[in-house]
């Protein structure tokens, strides 16, 4: 394998080969329920009680359904999805879900006060409420785009 040399802002470099390929980016495996656990487990999210709750909330608000093992977005899950990160929310990062569980064990422990973390918590959420309502256009983008492959005169059946 062609190893690419690191360079740093400012450096100059001299271009001996340039070519482009003809291709397309393809979709993620779908996750399977195992490794979704796993991940929850891995960045702090749920308990081995809570875990299984988390799980069938996502299924019973319709964000995606199981085939098997797979866990399979829905137009639903798709749209929201796309939809946040359009407005720089990662909706696959479980940091913000991740923090105010390890806030909740950190008040079992003693080391800080419900007060102050429902404040940050709410402070969070308000400045996320106020960046999605200023960007819903971005929102009803990606629903227009996965209920209606873009165009809104194009009924579901």
């Amino acid at each position: 394998a062609n190893k690419v040399p690191i360079f740093k802002t400012g450096d100059d470099f001299i271009l001996t080969t340039f070519f482009m390929t003809e291709g397309e980016t393809t979709a993620p495996m779908h996750i399977s329920e195992s490794d979704l656990i796993k991940k929850m487990d891995d960045t702090g999210i749920g308990t081995d009680a809570t875990i299984a709750e988390h799980i069938k909330t996502i299924i019973k608000r319709g964000y995606a359904y199981k085939d098997g093992q797979k866990f399979i977005p829905t137009n639903l899950g798709r749209a929201l999805f796309e939809g946040y990160n359009n407005m720089g929310y990662q909706m696959t990062s479980p940091e913000l879900r991740a923090t105010m569980e390890r806030d909740c064990r950190r008040i079992a422990r003693g080391e800080t006060t419900k007060q102050l973390v429902v404040q940050n918590c709410l402070e969070i959420m308000k400045n996320c409420y106020n960046n999605i309502n200023a960007n819903a256009n971005k929102l009803d983008d990606a629903v227009l785009k996965n209920y209606f492959n873009g165009d809104i005169n194009n009924k579901i059946n």
